[in-house]
């Protein structure tokens, strides 16, 4: 059995932090460290996907690569179920439940169209020219951006664009070519307004006004950032994080969990988190420039399109830079379906690094 121990380690000392963050989040009494009930239910879910992460690094990319088609259309079946017959939480169609478990389709959609867009332009950039390729990637990810907005679910949609993008870079796209992509998004990006609920509208208008409703839709925001700037340069204490143990922010465990490391261990706990999150991100760089194989760096430039994009908008969300839009921080924040797809990705950069051809040794 083949594992890069270092990307291993890396990514076991992230999971294992998000773990305790989220005892600490969910704690009831402070100063007091317990592993409540979610916390459990993050750690046996860390371990089991860290099992099978190992195991995908053992299978082949290439051969991963071949039935990325035809899952690519079963998830977007799972996409369209989950709009007629998904759990409804809090007026959001974004879950299945399958054989007693519950799943997020739109996370594992990731993974798929990730692997279809790699399995398509390794084979048919160099036949059918740059332009034609595009037009048809663009046309891949466009379903699943669609389906995942009706869920409604503004940030998991967003993340299949950097996924993309990360895909051409390390594909050998032209700048002209990327720049198109760019141009084109952003010029479709307006109407993308016509498509959202009304609460996420308000949450872009409480972001280009954050004092307009700081009792509303610019609350978790506003609390998010005293909870950051409070903790100053070294934090109050594990489980000591007044914003925290008051549980003044909605879904601290979940998609601000990075604001209880902020309150907690100060700016010198999270510059120690960003630096493990840089590490991990170059090592995959690392890899994939050590590769002789086109479709084995594609598939690392979308992986880390994908989580550099959610690490980024995570915390930017966190830090009052960003408007919430509900993407959890990767290995870290409170949810099975995001824990698990994010292992998954590293998984696939493990394949790389073990079963593609180098142009040197890497250790």
């Amino acid at each position: 059995m083949k594992i890069d121990l270092f990307t291993f380690i890396l990514t076991v000392a992230i999971g294992l932090t998000g773990v305790l963050l989220i005892a600490s989040a969910r704690a009831e009494e402070p100063a007091k460290f317990v592993l409540g009930w979610q916390a459990k239910r993050q750690l046996s879910i860390l371990l089991a996907g860290l099992f099978f992460m190992i195991i995908l690094a053992q299978i082949d990319y290439r051969l991963l690569c071949r039935i990325a088609l035809p899952c690519y259309f079963i998830f977007l079946a799972f996409l369209l179920i989950v709009l007629l017959l998904g759990k409804d939480v809090g007026g959001s169609h974004r879950w299945l439940v399958l054989f007693g478990f519950q799943f997020q389709p739109s996370e594992f959609a990731k993974i798929f169209v990730l692997l279809a867009l790699c399995d398509f332009l390794s084979r048919n950039l160099p036949k059918v020219g740059e332009g034609l390729s595009i037009i048809t990637s663009l046309l891949i990810i466009l379903p699943p951006i669609l389906l995942v907005i009706l869920e409604p679910d503004l940030g998991t949609s967003l993340c299949f664009v950097p996924i993309l993008l990360g895909v051409m870079i390390m594909g050998n796209v032209s700048i002209g070519g990327i720049a198109k992509v760019v141009v084109v998004g952003l010029a479709v990006m307006p109407m993308g307004w016509f498509f959202l609920q009304d609460y996420q509208k308000e949450r872009i208008l409480s972001f280009l006004n954050p004092s307009s409703d700081v009792l509303g839709q610019g609350y978790q925001s506003y609390q998010a950032k005293i909870a950051v700037g409070s903790g100053g340069i070294a934090g109050k204490g594990f489980f000591a994080g007044t914003q925290n143990i008051l549980g003044l922010i909605p879904g601290q465990h979940t998609d601000f969990i990075f604001t209880v490391i902020a309150e907690e261990k100060g700016f010198i706990g999270s510059v120690i988190l960003l630096g493990l999150f840089t590490v991990l991100f170059l090592r995959a760089v690392q890899i994939a420039y050590r590769s002789n194989d086109s479709l084995a760096r594609m598939i690392i430039g979308g992986a880390l399109g994908w989580l550099t994009f959610q690490v980024f908008i995570n915390i930017g969300v966190s830090l009052g830079i960003m408007p919430v839009t509900g993407i959890p921080l990767p290995f870290m924040s409170y949810g099975g379906s995001s824990l698990l797809s994010s292992l998954v990705a590293v998984g696939l950069i493990l394949s790389v690094h073990n079963f593609s051809p180098r142009y040197g040794r890497l250790g």
